[in-house]
């Protein structure tokens, strides 16, 4: 029959206020007892924890040690607030000792940014200007360096590579003036008139005195065969210094001397044309248009001798003899040995009935050629009408 629980406390009660020795039957009975299932002790065990002596003291509980290479977590939440570490990770003493210390009342004051400094306008002046003088003094450097070479090939005669360089350098230092008037110059020596006056004309605009330019432009107009724009513009010199006096009458004279050429040789160009037409007209029989274009002729060139002695023929043809020999006479002031005017004056002295002045003219024809003798044998001038000058 089973013993009553309440048999059994007091009996182990009893046993614990007088243990005896222990069995080993008692030790492996203490150490195979096991909780139930549901997790709840039985009554023995309750009674054997309500009779635990107060002296007794349960073993206070540690937390499990971490083991080597691991790092100890706290694995309850944590109440203080969370503390912020410098960039390296670190506090350091001084923070740590502030932040204890600090009174709760008190607010740290807010850092202030510190103020850029920012440069003065006068020093970005200068320094942009200190930067403008220095490339402007490297770009008028180079442009030197080419105006020399281009010097160079000037004096040796080559004005292509002159002009060239020259160009260069004003692309370095577009208003390096002598450039443009060494270019200006090269220029002319190339026959380039055109391209020299606007050289010249921008040197002045940079450098209204300039001398230089102005004689370079003057033989550019001289060139384009504009001779009073190049005298006004010589003269011109003289305004600036009168040391150029000399210089200004010598460019001055070639100029006009060279005005007066051209002017005679488009003037003797348009006569022999007329002259030319009237030889056509007088070989046609047409003697009164011959005359006209000869008159025509001498009032483009009044010194041309075979215009006088033509129109003297075509007068005698149509028994003019007075203007024939008015015609013949100039010719011969302006070329005294011109056997065909002395011929016409013969003829025309004939066609007057002169005949002894006739014969002393046409002798005077053997003391320049004796060729003509038989023709001033016979009294008369043998002419031929269509062999014409």
């Amino acid at each position: 029959m089973a013993e009553p629980p309440a048999k059994r406390v007091r009996r182990r009660n009893e046993t614990q206020t007088n243990p005896g020795p222990s069995t080993a039957q008692d030790s492996q009975a203490a150490a195979t007892q096991q909780l139930p299932a549901d997790g709840v002790r039985d009554d023995q065990q309750t009674i054997q924890s309500c009779n635990r002596q107060p002296s007794q003291q349960e073993p206070t509980p540690q937390p499990p040690q971490p083991r080597p290479g691991e790092t100890q977590t706290n694995p309850g939440p944590s109440t203080a607030p969370t503390q912020q570490l410098p960039a390296d990770g670190v506090r350091d003493d001084q923070q740590m000792t502030q932040s204890g210390s600090r009174q709760p009342s008190q607010q740290e004051p807010t850092q202030q940014p510190q103020p850029q400094l920012q440069p003065r306008p006068d020093n970005v002046k200068r320094a942009l200007e200190a930067d403008a003088n220095e490339r402007a003094e490297k770009r008028k450097a180079e442009a030197t360096v080419l105006k020399d070479q281009g010097n160079q090939a000037f004096n040796k005669g080559d004005y292509t590579r002159a002009v060239k360089l020259y160009t260069q350098g004003l692309e370095s230092l577009k208003d390096f003036v002598v450039l443009y008037t060494n270019r200006a110059q090269a220029y002319n020596k190339l026959e380039k008139f055109t391209e020299a006056m606007e050289d010249c004309r921008t040197a002045l605009q940079l450098e209204p005195k300039k001398v230089k330019a102005l004689v370079h432009l003057g033989k550019a107009q001289q060139g384009l065969k504009d001779y009073e724009a190049a005298v006004r513009t010589y003269k011109e010199i003289l305004k600036i210094d009168e040391k150029y006096e000399k210089m200004v009458a010598d460019n001055v004279k070639r100029a006009q001397e060279a005005d007066a050429s051209e002017r005679a040789e488009k003037r003797k160009a348009e006569a022999t044309v007329l002259k030319d037409q009237g030889n056509q007209a007088f070989n046609k029989g047409d003697y009164i248009r011959a005359i006209k274009l000869y008159t025509q002729g001498l009032e483009r060139l009044k010194d041309f001798v075979v215009l006088y002695t033509n129109r003297a023929q075509a007068y005698n043809k149509l028994e003019k003899f007075t203007e024939a020999m008015e015609d013949c006479r100039t010719a011969l002031q302006l070329e005294p040995n011109n056997v065909k005017a002395l011929l016409h004056l013969g003829k025309a002295q004939q066609g007057l009935k002169d005949y002894e002045a006739a014969v002393t003219t046409y002798q005077e024809i053997l003391k320049i050629d004796k060729k003509y003798k038989r023709m001033v044998a016979g009294g008369s001038a043998v002419f031929r009408p269509n062999a014409r000058t």
